[in-house]
């Protein structure tokens, strides 16, 4: 069983130091990297969760990210590794650049390594955080606790 840290450590400090090429050669050719959200209103909203299959896809999601987002933080906070598998967790701040509104949540990322190049990577965020930094307008009305209410935006 292989260390999986030091290519997750890799990555994120890579990823801190704006060094996206040393980023993604961390990552196995054939890696598959997953922006949880699978249900159709949050793909509505959020239309880069989804499943990216290979190094070239990973690397035209995270030009599609800085095509909408201005890096305002971003910190890892710990890392847990058991062997090939990691979960990182941290923070982030963007600014979504359409509406100039701040996005800011919690994170969590699951990694699996082998032969030490990552080859799994599953990202975990507040999506609702996001589609609110998006949000043009409009009203969200929520009905659950037996009740009937809007959403501030």
């Amino acid at each position: 069983m292989s260390d999986g840290l030091p290519a997750v450590e890799a990555f994120f400090g890579s990823f801190a130091q704006g060094d996206m090429d040393a980023a993604f050669d961390t990552m196995a050719d054939d890696i598959e990297y997953t922006v949880n959200g699978r249900d159709t209103v949050t793909r509505e909203a959020i239309p880069w969760s989804r499943t990216f299959h290979g190094k070239d896809a990973v690397k035209a999601f995270f030009v599609q990210l800085m095509e909408h987002f201005r890096v305002e933080g971003f910190e890892v906070d710990q890392h847990i590794a058991d062997g090939p598998d990691v979960a990182s967790f941290g923070h982030f701040r963007y600014v979504a650049l359409v509406t100039d509104q701040l996005c800011e949540t919690d994170w969590c990322a699951r990694f699996h390594v082998e032969n030490g190049k990552i080859t799994r990577y599953q990202f975990f965020e507040d999506s609702y955080a996001i589609a609110r930094a998006f949000r043009h307008g409009g009203v969200w009305e929520i009905e659950n606790d037996g009740r009937r209410r809007t959403v501030p935006a």
